[in-house]
């Protein structure tokens, strides 16, 4: 698993896997708002710092910490794996 492949979860034309696939991770709420405007609805940082009332900064810091429990987590899932398969 790589951070290309957790990308690649998210971006899931199934929206519906990618939210599944996120429930399996310990996200805050905050850095599951983040992954969700960024990387699955592909609102840029500086869009998603103005929705969530932070800086463009602290949406990057949410985004990077919500991708690494999601690297960590679905390194052994093999949901995850099926999921890229499709």
């Amino acid at each position: 698993m790589t951070k290309t492949d957790v990308k690649n979860v998210l971006k899931n034309p199934s929206r519906l896997l990618a939210k599944l696939a996120l429930d399996l991770v310990n996200l805050t709420e905050k850095e599951r708002k983040a992954i969700e405007l960024v990387d699955m609805l592909g609102y840029s940082e500086n869009r998603a710092s103005e929705l969530m009332k932070v800086s463009q900064k602290t949406v990057s810091n949410y985004r990077r910490k919500g991708l690494d429990k999601c690297l960590r987590c679905w390194a052994n899932e093999k949901v995850i794996n099926k999921i890229l398969e499709l």
